[in-house]
């Protein structure tokens, strides 16, 4: 019934309980076990005429309960019990890039994700460069862990249709369909809204773009990888050509696009140019209708 204040622990009995917390363990509702080994005492026990315990004291914590006592971080890890593990977030960079003031170029990679994308993240995540994925909804249903993956990375997703038709040859409504279910299901994926697309072929008109509501990102630099040129070409159809403010055009689907990837990273950066987003590339606004550089 004192008013006096409780006093802190002393280091034995921090020491004890922080043993049992560490030795605590969760069963499969969520309860948490805790027991706590012997001589757990206070003053305030002890002015009671109550000794130390002499025996461990098990403890049972309803779910509820601990979830108020959990950290953020700790919320955060329970929250992905059972996923697979795709890594943490990156941060693109340290300080902002402002490509008014920094040469910078958009690298973007389309018809993805596929049997080649895996080596391409991995090339991107040891040359610590981002780029724009856009992606065909079919296939990012296909792939979702790759899609995951992508966007933890730090890098840009977008709509490149459901199934890759030429839009101009659909209805209006047809072709707006094509591009915003492949955006919902990017972001049922990754959580994140899909804020641009880009036609298929290049092929698109003012109606489309209209009903769609979305900036239609195309290119200044298209290497036409798709034509299997080889790998030296692909090197000189982007890297010495390139100039600040391009958006450049590749395929994840072809091997010698992957292969040469880390070449073409080192190449632009060897020449100034700094690899962002294509958002990046427009300080965040991407503006609407075509885009084909900043």
């Amino acid at each position: 019934m004192s008013t006096a204040p409780i006093l802190d622990p002393n280091e034995t009995q921090v020491a004890l309980a922080s043993a049992a917390l560490h030795a605590a363990t969760t069963d499969a509702e969520g309860v948490l076990e805790v027991t706590l080994p012997s001589g757990i005492a206070s003053p305030e026990l002890e002015g009671l005429g109550i000794e130390a315990t002499a025996g461990p004291i098990e403890l049972r914590v309803d779910a509820v309960t601990v979830a108020t006592w959990a950290s953020e971080q700790y919320r955060q890890l329970h929250a992905e019990l059972g996923k697979p593990f795709v890594g943490v977030t990156a941060q693109v960079n340290s300080v902002p890039i402002d490509c008014t003031l920094i040469p910078c170029v958009a690298v973007t990679y389309d018809d993805g994700p596929g049997e080649f994308t895996p080596k391409l993240l991995q090339t991107l995540s040891d040359e610590g460069a981002r780029v724009t994925f856009f992606l065909m909804g079919s296939r990012a249903n296909a792939h979702p862990d790759l899609v995951k993956q992508a966007q933890v990375a730090g890098h840009e997703l977008a709509s490149h249709t459901m199934t890759h038709p030429d839009l101009t040859t659909l209805s209006v409504p047809d072709a707006k369909a094509q591009v915003l279910n492949a955006a919902a299901a990017i972001s049922a994926i990754t959580g994140v809204p899909v804020t641009m697309f880009r036609p298929p072929y290049g092929e698109v008109n003012d109606k489309i773009i209209a009903a769609v509501g979305l900036p239609s990102i195309h290119w200044s630099i298209d290497t036409n990888d798709w034509r299997k040129p080889g790998q030296q070409a692909l090197i000189d159809r982007s890297v010495p050509v390139a100039k600040p403010g391009d958006i450049i055009l590749f395929h994840d689907t072809h091997s010698d696009t992957v292969e040469v990837a880390g070449t073409v990273v080192r190449g632009l950066r060897d020449r100034g140019l700094e690899l962002v987003t294509v958002t990046q590339l427009f300080g965040g606004h991407v503006p609407g209708g075509r885009v084909r550089s900043r």
